[in-house]
């Protein structure tokens, strides 16, 4: 079992048995610092809990988590070194033995380094009978390509071992909860991810053989059922089932079920009925219609942003939505995922709205939900190669798409979006697509394609290559105000030989900015060649200033005495540089 599903494993047993968590995300190294967290564990009959794992899970206040592991010694002891002491970080101690994980929650002080725990290992029991069975729930609600059914069973443990049968002894024993799920039944999933370790199914059957700590606990889980009939059958009998239909639109139609107050949920009233309890070997069908599909216009913005190497092409893809002003239950968002993608990651935003994949892999996010605007992001992976066909339909209309591409030396193809100028974010450059009104399930297509790799030059060519190209530009750009001023009748066609020059060297200037926006100009460089440019600029357009704007031929008389602008007839004032006229023949 990997990290990620190991943290999962170990915040299962945290929720059901002495704490509460959260899923893992990113999982790392416990955080590290000066303090030390040592311990023993022991034993119901007081003998030391010896040669055991032993786990400390870190819950950092950013989010994250960390992990490390141990053995105990022959004498139960453990010991965990160099972590960080902060107050804020709440570290849970969790041993394994026989099967069955227990945990205890320890935090540093403020200024304190060192930090001890017992942590009891209680002995387990395979009666089951000894628990008493409670209530249940019976949630329905619509998904975005199927029902969701979510099952609450409570039990109580009053004994003060904990109830738990092994794989290997199963078969003397009865399990603590024995339901036959509907016909199409879909995966089970915890809330937390992963099922506790005595889950059992094989078909329909679902079973639980625990563990079941001390004290009242309820077992959740959830799986995707397709409409119409369904039957649940319990063959060691259930207690009273509260069903709850929480999405508007989905009706549940049987007989033998008793109206019950309605359950408040986001403010809305949900229908709510009553059945069981449930001997053992009866029944409860079901007949189940979905409300209508969800909108699909609540989607406000998307953001794709694309890296691609050799192996594979990296999407992070950002979307924002809009929630209702209802709050109802239902689904809020249904978003489809490209074929083949894998190693879904889920940013920590998505997993506080409680986003999750359904079986046919669309991400759907369940209202209620508070009203606004809300954002996820989410990241992917798709096999790539020297060249690349992504084709990506979203399911939602889409009003503002935006696409960047790591510049890696790739070529990027395609015909919905239009270009914009390339940006730079964390060190890195991204080349930048746009598009508009994207429809719901439109196809943007992408071709992505290796440009031919450039022979590299020594440093030192490179350097003189650029040096000498700057300079001739300069020079050719430099020529018109080297040469002699033209006869007075060339004025009109020399000034616009200047403009076309200077419009050339702000063209010049603006491919200078993107070559810098793109990695292919060092600072330096950049600036000292966009200097020249801009004097050269600065000194063309004193010359276009210069030229007169008349022909030579025009009585001398007439002209500024100062600037030498020939002013309009009766101007008391030169129009160019203010100077006053004197009175004219």
């Amino acid at each position: 079992m990997n990290r990620r599903l190991r943290v999962a494993a170990l915040l299962a047993v945290l929720a059901a048995g002495t704490a509460g968590g959260q899923p893992a995300f990113d999982v790392g190294e416990i955080p590290e610092g000066t303090g030390t967290l040592h311990g023993r564990l022991l034993r119901s009959d007081g003998t030391h809990g010896a040669d055991l794992e032993v786990s400390l899970v870190a819950f950092q206040p950013s989010g994250t988590q960390g992990m490390g592991e141990t053995r105990s010694g022959p004498d139960g002891s453990f010991r965990f070194e160099g972590i960080a002491t902060d107050p804020q970080i709440a570290y849970f101690v969790v041993a394994t033995g026989g099967g069955v994980r227990h945990s205890e929650r320890v935090s540093f002080a403020e200024g304190e380094n060192a930090v001890a725990v017992e942590l009891q290992i209680t002995e387990t029991s395979p009666h089951m009978q000894r628990a008493r069975r409670g209530g249940g729930f019976l949630r329905i609600e619509s998904g975005c390509n199927s029902l969701r059914v979510a099952e609450t069973h409570e039990f109580e443990n009053p004994t003060g071992a904990v109830l738990f049968v092994s794989q290997a002894e199963r078969s003397k024993y009865e399990p603590l909860l024995d339901i036959l799920l509907p016909e199409g039944a879909g995966p089970v999933t915890a809330p937390l991810g992963v099922l506790p370790t005595g889950f059992e199914r094989d078909g329909r059957a679902l079973r639980f053989w625990g563990p079941l700590y001390p004290g009242k606990h309820p077992l959740q889980y959830s799986y995707p059922l397709d409409p119409g009939t369904a039957r649940w059958e319990f063959p060691t009998g259930a207690g009273e089932l509260r069903v709850t239909v929480e999405s508007a639109g989905t009706t549940v139609g049987a007989t033998g079920l008793r109206p019950a107050p309605p359950d408040e949920i986001g403010g809305g009233e949900q229908q709510t009925l009553l059945a069981g309890p449930f001997a053992p070997g009866e029944a409860l069908p079901l007949s189940l219609e979905p409300a209508a599909t969800p909108g699909r216009d609540n989607v406000r913005q998307a953001q794709l942003w694309l890296d691609i190497d050799d192996a594979a092409l990296v999407v992070d893809e950002q979307i924002r939505f809009e929630a209702p002003e209802s709050g109802t239950a239902g689904p809020v968002l249904c978003w489809a995922l490209p074929d083949g993608a894998s190693d879904l990651r889920f940013s920590r935003e998505a997993f506080s709205l409680g986003l999750s994949r359904d079986p046919s892999g669309t991400l759907e996010v369940m209202g209620p939900m508070s009203p606004g605007e809300h954002g996820i992001s989410v990241r992917y992976r798709l096999p790539a190669g020297d060249r690349v066909d992504f084709a990506r339909r979203f399911g939602n209309a889409v009003p503002l798409l935006t696409v960047a591409v790591a510049d890696t030396g790739v070529l990027v193809e395609t015909t919905r979006l239009h270009r914009r100028r390339p940006v730079r974010s964390g060190g890195r450059s991204y080349l930048r697509l746009e598009g508009f009104q994207i429809a719901a399930d439109e196809e943007v297509g992408f071709t992505f394609s290796r440009l031919p790799a450039a022979r590299a030059l020594p440093l030192p060519a490179t350097a003189g290559f650029a040096i000498a190209a700057a300079a001739g530009i300069l020079l050719y750009l430099g020529a018109p105000l080297r040469r002699p001023a033209a006869a007075p009748e060339g004025t009109d066609s020399h000034s616009e030989k200047l403009t076309a020059e200077r419009r050339a060297i702000y063209a010049a200037i603006g491919d200078l900015d993107d070559d810098f926006d793109t990695d292919k100009l060092t600072g330096e460089d950049h600036a000292r060649l966009r200097s020249n440019l801009k004097a050269q600029a600065v000194r063309l357009l004193a010359a276009e200033r210069s030229r007169p704007t008349t022909p030579a031929s025009a009585n001398p008389a007439a002209r500024c005495s100062d600037c030498g602008e020939v002013p309009p007839d009766r101007a008391r004032f030169c129009p160019r540089c203010g100077t006053r006229l004197s009175a004219r023949t």
